[in-house]
């Protein structure tokens, strides 16, 4: 086996390079072309392991307080992006405040034909009318990008079904967190998750105007019609607007399914 292995040296020291990694793009870079590189503050932050031993109120110092008083302090814009999204009763009002006080405040979440978790969407879309509503503006991934492969951003893993993985949260285009926490209950009180918040103005600005860019090409933006009904809007390979009254790229029996879990499932496990 090991002579199958290759190897690249970095700084010295000799490292597997997995096949996946040996071709992807930003190994590409790094190899052969200089690579833009950003200076700023980061910071490690993470669960503490008192979590697995406190209920939800006992619970002050976890990931989800930690991050709170950095998304309490965005002035004008809030980006996020989680592959599982379940607001809750409190986090829809919680969003819509945020838009009330003038805020720009964007979600990025699966679609139901790009979600590889049937149960968890079944307890995101009851909340999806509330959130348009209240002013969110509220995006859902597509399974195939409708631009060609060269033009994808680093935002979602490109393949022949494309699903969202990354978690982050994006403040005023100045301050943002990458890590593992999805917006869902099991992710605050349940899971142990970590993640790194870092400073950095002109990274975070050109990575927020590189997403907003690309939602028109990667995500369904939906919409309330005059019958308060929601519309999924996406362009596709010629830019034109196309307009879904279901969701879209789905079947029946996958929508019944997230249907069918809902009433089994509690929302607090999701």
């Amino acid at each position: 086996r090991r002579r199958h292995t290759r190897y690249i040296s970095v700084t010295g020291v000799q490292t597997c390079a997995l096949p996946i990694l040996r071709d992807s793009e930003l190994y590409r870079r790094f190899a052969i072309s200089p690579v833009d590189i950003y200076w700023g503050k980061a910071k490690v932050v993470y669960d503490p392991p008192a979590k697995f031993y406190e209920n939800e109120k006992e619970q002050k110092a976890n990931l989800h307080h930690q991050l709170a008083p950095l998304v309490e302090s965005a002035n004008r814009e809030l980006l996020f992006i989680s592959p599982y999204f379940v607001p809750g009763k409190k986090g829809v009002p919680y969003f819509t405040k945020k838009v009330e006080r003038g805020i720009r405040t964007v979600v990025l979440t699966n679609s139901l034909a790009s979600s590889d978790v049937s149960t968890v969407f079944s307890g995101y879309e009851k909340y999806r009318k509330d959130l348009i509503r209240g002013g969110i503006e509220l995006y859902e991934l597509k399974p195939i990008p409708s631009v060609p492969k060269k033009k994808r951003k680093g935002i979602v893993s490109i393949g022949s079904h494309s699903g969202l993985h990354g978690k982050t949260i994006i403040i005023d285009r100045k301050t943002i967190f990458v890590g593992s926490m999805n917006l869902d209950r099991r992710s605050a009180v349940i899971n142990s998750e970590m993640g790194l918040v870092v400073d950095c103005p002109q990274m975070t600005a050109d990575f927020t105007e590189q997403f907003l860019d690309s939602l028109k090409e990667v995500a369904y933006k939906l919409v309330l019609n005059d019958k308060d009904e929601i519309e999924w809007q996406g362009y596709d390979n010629d830019d034109k607007l196309q307009v879904y009254k279901n969701e879209p790229e789905t079947g029946n029996w996958q929508r019944f399914k997230a249907g069918f879990y809902f009433m089994f499932v509690p929302e607090e496990l999701l």
